[in-house]
């Protein structure tokens, strides 16, 4: 399949990256549509469909993808694509064949071997005999080290080019050596041994720009999850308080994966009640923080701790709402309030305390609480509110939000309309950009104008599929200003070569020929002593 044409050069260069260090995953194909995970700064999801060997959809969640070019993410999915084997893997019953083909000298030599080469198959030969590994920490101790000490740098350091590298390996070691050691029987060593990773993963040095150390610290969760499930009472009390001494400064990096073990886990009375008073005690210490910013946010999260806490344990309500007054400007737990009451069918309070907190909050989570409150009148029919909650936000946004505008479209007749559409406009703010709205309505000349005020050709390149028809000379006379100002600055070859694609482009417009050959004629009567440029102008081939 012919699909490289389709990527810029350096988003082909890093998606075979992305392929090359493992990135993909959970790679799934059926019917003509792929789709996989691909590993960065966070996860993204891709999916691509193919059909008669072309590719003819593709997306992905990623930013770059969401403004409609193809990302390094697909171009990774596509790799792996390009080197799957058709034909099956040698199936399970195959190998149970083959191997019993083998008499046992033949199996005992060859295991032998395998055995000699690689001290960590010996480590999990024992595990699988269900040896007694409490003799054979220090070897286990000696791999983390060496898993560690075969990516750093003399100094300590793990570079770019040796994290991802670095992540597959030890990853490999806690998903597969670790997790072969646990058992109903047996947690103390596995969970010792993922706490000196934890412990390393800390102070570790690296340059985690493709996201190593997230995803280290998901697959550390992941297998502190199967400890947890097998731990009895008593193993559990030591895990409990382990993790809750390691909640310090030094330990930062790892806090989140903490805490989230902590409170998604032990649910047993006891650790319970440890932890409401535990968690008031953790937000009274983050209300005396000096750092106004600091304190607000260490006091939020323990307060949503604190009360989810009291909900997980049935105190009564009167005791749950005397907290949440208490402690009201705490965004999140309100949010958590507001949530309850919903799932409880308490609607009313819901909106009460909706509407409170778009009082009470600004920026982003002003607008969650009046989206929600929006979403709510129109679950409960209430169509006049439901139209007030978005005229509000609409009109106080600072970009449009086409969705919004639609909703808000729907609810009146085609005669009803234009009336309403221009009454919108008018109410909305004037620093935000009404270019998609007046671009979906088609009224073209005040998109023009718009366009035609904006600085740059940005707006010009998106807009002018919509606009050429009508006013090709208005959009030509845009680029050769712009393009004039551009040209009086100097730069390098890859300036020209982006001068010369403007006027590529300009070549698709009616007189676009002729106004094209005007330009550069003055370009070489004024830059002729530009060499990389007269270079450039010669390759457009008019």
């Amino acid at each position: 399949m012919d699909w490289e044409g389709l990527f810029a050069p350096q988003i082909l260069d890093r998606g075979l990256d992305y392929y090359q260090r493992g990135l993909v995953t959970n790679f799934v194909t059926t019917n003509g549509q792929i789709q996989a995970n691909v590993l960065g700064t966070e996860r993204y999801r891709v999916t691509l469909t193919v059909q008669d060997d072309q590719l003819v959809d593709a997306d992905c969640d990623c930013p770059y993808a969401a403004e409609g070019e193809y990302c390094k993410h697909m171009a990774a999915v596509l790799f792996m694509l390009d080197e799957t084997p058709t034909t099956p893997a040698v199936a399970a019953a195959d190998i149970n064949d083959l191997v019993a083909q083998a008499d046992d000298q033949q199996v005992c030599t060859f295991l032998t071997t395998l055995l000699q080469a690689d001290n960590r198959l010996v480590l999990r030969f024992k595990a699988t005999l269900g040896q007694k590994m409490t003799t054979d920490l220090g070897d286990y101790r000696q791999q983390i080290d060496d898993i560690f000490n075969a990516y750093m740098d003399r100094y300590g350091f793990i570079d770019y080019e040796s994290a991802s590298d670095f992540e597959v390996d030890l990853t490999d070691f806690m998903t597969t050596d670790i997790a072969d050691l646990i058992s109903p029987e047996q947690v103390d060593l596995p969970s010792t041994l993922l706490e000196e990773i934890m412990i390393k993963l800390a102070q570790l040095e690296i340059d985690d720009s493709d996201g190593e150390l997230m995803m280290l610290m998901d697959n550390c969760s992941d297998v502190w999850q199967q400890i947890l499930e097998q731990a009895n009472l008593p193993a559990k009390r030591q895990l409990f308080d382990w993790l809750r001494s390691q909640l310090t400064e030094k330990m930062a990096l790892l806090e989140e994966v903490i805490e989230d073990l902590l409170f998604d886990n032990f649910k047993e009375s006891e650790f319970m009640a440890t932890k409401l008073t535990w968690t008031a005690e953790k937000l009274k210490q983050a209300k005396k923080i000096d750092d106004d910013w600091v304190s607000s946010l260490t006091a939020e999260k323990w307060a949503l701790y604190h009360v989810q806490t009291l909900v997980a344990l049935k105190r009564p309500n009167a005791e749950i709402d005397q907290f949440f007054q208490e402690n009201s400007q705490y965004s999140r737990v309100r949010q958590y309030i507001i949530d309850r009451c919903i799932q409880q069918y308490d609607f009313d309070r819901a909106i009460q305390l909706l509407k409170a907190g778009k009082q009470q909050a600004n920026g982003i989570i002003r607008r969650q609480f009046s989206v929600q409150l929006k979403d709510l009148f129109h679950q409960l029919k209430r169509p006049a509110d439901y139209q007030q909650a978005l005229w509000s936000l609409l009109t106080t946004d600072t970009s449009v939000d086409m969705g919004l505008y639609h909703d808000y479209k729907r609810l009146f007749s085609d005669n009803q309309w234009p009336v309403e559409r221009e009454k919108l406009l008018s109410a909305i703010k004037e620093y935000v950009d009404i270019k998609p709205i007046l671009a979906d309505e088609r009224l073209l000349q005040p998109l023009l104008t718009a366009v035609l005020a904006d600085d740059g050709l940005e707006s010009v390149q998106t807009y002018e599929k919509l606009l050429k028809p009508k006013f090709a000379k208005a959009l030509l006379t845009k680029y050769v200003v712009t393009l004039q100002a551009m040209a009086e600055k100097t730069g390098g070859r890859k300036y020209y070569q982006q001068l010369v694609a403007i006027l590529r482009r300009m070549l698709r417009y009616p007189q676009g020929k002729s106004v094209v050959v005007q330009v550069i004629a003055d370009w070489r009567e004024r830059y002729g002593r530009r060499r990389a440029m007269m270079d450039e102008l010669d390759r457009l081939d008019i």
